[in-house]
């Protein structure tokens, strides 16, 4: 999704970079005698890859805009697992003593451009080329409406993430998750939208009742959520082209947990006579289609990407138990062993259901292979919840909570499934109930 851009100025730039297997450079096309701002970023692969950021300022941009446009991809690639960070400071120069080398002593040059576009825009060129040859390894080109440090910065590392690592980058995608802010003497309930490092926050919906499980269309245009109100569970909606907003349903019956699939129609639990099942219904309609009729409590569903399919928590068997229910057919599978589920969360590509798993006094979070029945445990903890999947289906985000339960202590991580590495986001505030948006 995208938000208001900061205005952050960035005049037109040029950097370039050299890659030996051992060492990458980037450097300014303008090598006059301004003050440089070095990093150093190392890779974690076949040896040890060292990569050495030189920035040098252009004309009209000052050194604290390169240093936070550098920042973000230091930061980015290092949450990642496939790479650590040595910040040198200005003027330093780097030492490969102890760094292992590799025989491949390819290089390399990239080139990455800033121009100014439209009214205030940016056209941004990343280029990637065999040195001395004249054939060309990668060229990208990117547009921004507005001079956005931070969406720049997200979007170049998307790019070097992608060619460097071989998979999709996610950086300049946005999270959705539900925080409390002090307001005065009165707590209030937000959910916002941001990036994973908290920047360019946007605030979507906001009560001083308890707000819970937000999901976002595909599109990006409709938000669903629960409110508690009265102390019982409501679902409500907001437009966010509009800001058109209010309950999905007049009536007090209780209903929570919505997720919403691609054709706009909504999925979520209701309790009827002490009995919770799956409904579906559209958002402006009374009417509901009841999915599950069995006497046992169905809850958190969710719909897969393509919405033919929803996964949810059963207990009609001993323990909770995940449930694949195909929508055209009706038929359903049950899935899961030895501890109790909850929270599942499709795979982009929907072949993988994401969960927490109770067992032995602590909360897991891992992921299902629906095509092989294989199931991995990725995170333990305390207490672990809410799984959700970046757009590359290889990152998995979710909420661990400190010993004394949900409250202040509460944070948002991820784990890359191919590197293993935990990593906190370092948001600012207590967050819950996170979402991956595909925007």
């Amino acid at each position: 999704m995208r938000t208001i851009m900061s205005k952050i100025a960035l005049a037109p730039l040029a950097l370039c970079m050299a890659l030996t297997v051992g060492c990458l450079t980037l450097f300014a096309m303008n090598t006059a005698a301004l003050a440089q701002v070095t990093f150093s970023v190392e890779g974690k692969g076949e040896g040890t890859i060292r990569i050495d950021l030189l920035l040098s300022p252009a004309a009209g941009v000052d050194r604290g805009e390169l240093l936070t446009m550098g920042r973000l991809v230091q930061r980015d690639l290092h949450s990642s697992g496939f790479f650590s960070l040595a910040i040198l400071p200005p003027g330093a120069s780097s030492s490969q003593n102890g760094w292992q080398q590799t025989a491949d002593t390819s290089t390399y040059r990239v080139a990455v451009t800033a121009e100014a576009s439209g009214a205030g825009g940016r056209t941004i060129g990343v280029d990637v080329a065999p040195s001395g040859s004249s054939s060309q390894g990668l060229r990208r080109k990117f547009q921004v409406s507005e001079n956005d440090t931070t969406l720049i910065g997200h979007t170049v590392s998307d790019i070097l993430y992608e060619y460097f690592v071989g998979r999709v980058g996610y950086f300049a995608t946005k999270i959705a998750y539900v925080r409390q802010v002090s307001k005065g003497s009165r707590q209030q309930t937000q959910i916002v939208a941001a990036y994973s490092d908290g920047s360019d926050l946007r605030v979507l919906a906001e009560s001083s009742a308890e707000l819970a499980s937000p999901h976002i269309s595909a599109d990006g245009n409709t938000l669903v959520y629960t409110r508690f109100s009265d102390n019982r569970p409501r679902l409500f909606f907001r437009d966010l082209r509009s800001n058109r907003s209010g309950p999905i349903f007049r009536d007090k019956a209780i209903r929570f947990g919505p997720d919403i699939a691609p054709d706009g129609s909504i999925f979520y639990t209701k309790t009827v006579n002490g009995n919770a099942d799956i409904y579906r219904a559209r958002i402006g309609s009374a009417r509901e289609t009841r999915l599950t009729l069995s006497p046992s409590i169905e809850t958190e569903s969710a719909v897969s990407p393509i919405g033919d399919k929803l996964v949810y928590i059963t207990d009609a068997q001993r323990g909770l138990r995940l449930v694949i229910h195909d929508l055209a057919s009706g038929s359903t599978r049950i899935l899961g062993s030895g501890g109790n589920y909850g929270s599942p969360s499709w795979s982009p590509d929907g072949k993988m259901v994401a969960f927490t798993k109770q067992a032995g006094g602590t909360f897991s979070i891992g992921y299902l292979n629906l095509e092989t029945g294989e199931e991995r445990l990725v995170s333990t903890s305390y207490f672990e919840e809410h799984p959700t999947w970046a757009k590359n289906g290889r990152v998995i985000l979710f909420e661990r909570g400190a010993r004394n339960g949900r409250g202040k202590g509460n944070s948002l991580w991820q784990v890359d499934l191919d590197s293993g590495r935990l990593a906190r986001l370092p948001l600012n505030t207590s967050a819950f109930d996170p979402v991956w948006l595909s925007q």
